[in-house]
C-alpha cells in the first residue's frame, strides 16, 4: 500500500534556516516530491469524490497585513491514482 501525505508550511515560524539542507534531504529521501522552507504560508485543500487538490499558498511578507498571496505549487491526487504536480 502506498500513501500520500501533504505537509504544509506555517504562517508564523521561520523555516528559512532549513532551506540550505533541503537539497541534501531530498537526495536521501527519494519519496519526497517537493520541499521548501524559506517562505511562509499555508496549504489549501479541495477534496472531491474524484480528486484531492493541495495548493501551497505563500505570502510575500508574513509580518505585513494584506501582503500579496501566491500559489507556489499545486498537487493533485486523483481517486485511485498517484499524486502529480499540477
Amino acid at each position: 500500500m502506498v500513501g500520500t501525505e501533504f505537509v504544509g508550511t506555517s504562517i508564523s515560524s521561520d523555516g528559512g534556516l532549513l532551506d540550505p539542507v533541503i537539497p541534501a534531504m531530498l537526495r536521501v529521501n527519494p519519496h519526497i516530491e517537493w520541499a521548501q522552507a524559506a517562505k511562509r504560508g499555508w496549504t489549501r485543500h479541495e477534496v472531491t469524490p474524484s480528486e484531492w487538490r493541495a495548493d501551497y499558498r505563500e505570502v510575500e511578507d508574513a509580518t505585513v497585513e494584506g501582503t500579496p498571496v501566491e500559489v507556489s505549487t499545486s498537487w493533485v491526487l486523483p481517486d485511485g491514482g498517484t499524486v502529480e504536480q499540477d
